[in-house]
């Protein structure tokens, strides 16, 4: 960065350093609340159900059942967020780059 002479090249340096630190913190909650609500069923047949009446036990199935099927995070429809996602698009970004790198 201190032996680039032109603007254009410095601002692409920012850009290449702001745009994971804008994606990393999205990314990450993603991962985390995916792991969170994928223990969401040990966390409820850790209550003490089996003293509990008959609705409460037919709720909790019910609630266990819902919670079973994984639940992520995606955006637009198309991408899943979470941090495999951001790897694999530095992975994609780095190739392109250095294809083009290539072509010149």
């Amino acid at each position: 960065m201190f032996f680039v002479n032109e603007p254009m090249a410095r601002m692409n340096f920012f850009y290449g350093l702001a745009m994971p630190f804008e994606i990393v913190p999205c990314c990450y909650y993603g991962t985390d609340n995916e792991y969170w609500f994928g223990r969401l069923q040990y966390a409820a047949f850790s209550c003490n159900w089996p003293d509990q009446d008959r609705t409460f036990k037919r709720k909790m199935m019910l609630f266990v059942e819902r919670s079973v099927k994984r639940s992520t995070a995606v955006a637009g429809g198309m991408l899943r967020v979470n941090v495999d996602t951001f790897f694999a698009t530095l992975k994609m970004a780095y190739s392109l780059f250095t294809i083009i790198i290539r072509m010149r």
